[in-house]
């Protein structure tokens, strides 16, 4: 979970001071029914971490900027195998941007939906920089 810092410090980047009273969040941990995994990788044997330290399976918060925009994160550990899913969105007035797959250089993009504009902007990511698609 310690990734999802670095993507709290990309919103505050992009949508600047968070107003600290409007942060709020759910986590399901791994001792929760909820968080108990079917599948987890075979490099990973959780039988060995005492429960209290075990990562939670999924973080969601929201917040509001001072600039009035509003912030969302999502992280989890869900995936089979070992992978897993990061996104984190920001909403404005007349804009939105998600972030979606950023460490999958196969998959990333970011997401931009404009203005009254119906049709979303995808920028993906290849070796060297950034492509609009």
């Amino acid at each position: 979970m310690s990734q999802a810092t670095h993507f709290v410090d990309l919103a505050r980047f992009l949508g600047g001071d968070v107003v600290s009273e409007t942060v709020s969040g759910v986590c399901i941990p791994a001792v929760h029914p909820m968080g108990e995994l079917s599948c987890i990788p075979s490099v990973v044997d959780e039988s060995t971490i005492p429960p209290e330290f075990r990562l939670p399976r999924v973080h969601s918060a929201t917040w509001r900027f001072a600039n009035g925009a509003v912030g969302t994160l999502t992280h989890g550990l869900l995936l089979q195998g070992e992978a897993y899913d990061t996104g984190l969105e920001v909403w404005c007035d007349g804009l939105r941007i998600a972030f979606e797959d950023l460490y999958d250089a196969d998959r990333c993009r970011i997401v931009v939906r404009r203005g009254s504009s119906d049709e979303d902007e995808v920028f993906s990511f290849e070796v060297g920089g950034w492509v609009g698609s």
